[in-house]
C-alpha cells in the first residue's frame, strides 16, 4: 500500500511560482540532473551558517580592534 502511495507522489511537480523545473520523485527533490535529499538540504544548512560563523570570525580578526580585544582574551586566559 505505501509503496503504492509513493508511486502516485512520484515525478510530482513543486507547483509553486518560481520553482518551475523542480520536482520531488522518490523522497528527494530534483532539477534537471541535480537531486537533493532532506538530508543533504540540512547539512548544507548546517554547512553555510558555519561558514559564514568562520567569516564573521576572520571580519573581526582582521580589523584593529577585534585583533585586540581577541589577544587581550587569550592573555587574561594564560594569566
Amino acid at each position: 500500500m505505501v509503496m503504492r502511495l509513493l508511486l502516485l507522489w512520484d515525478s510530482k511537480n513543486v507547483g509553486v511560482d518560481g520553482w518551475d523545473g523542480f520536482m520531488f520523485t522518490r523522497g528527494a527533490l530534483k532539477y534537471k540532473t541535480h537531486r537533493w535529499t532532506p538530508r543533504m538540504l540540512i547539512l548544507h544548512h548546517d554547512q553555510n551558517a558555519e561558514i559564514e560563523r568562520l567569516r564573521d570570525e576572520i571580519r573581526r580578526l582582521k580589523s584593529w580592534k577585534g585583533l585586540k580585544k581577541t589577544l587581550t582574551e587569550k592573555i587574561k586566559i594564560g594569566s
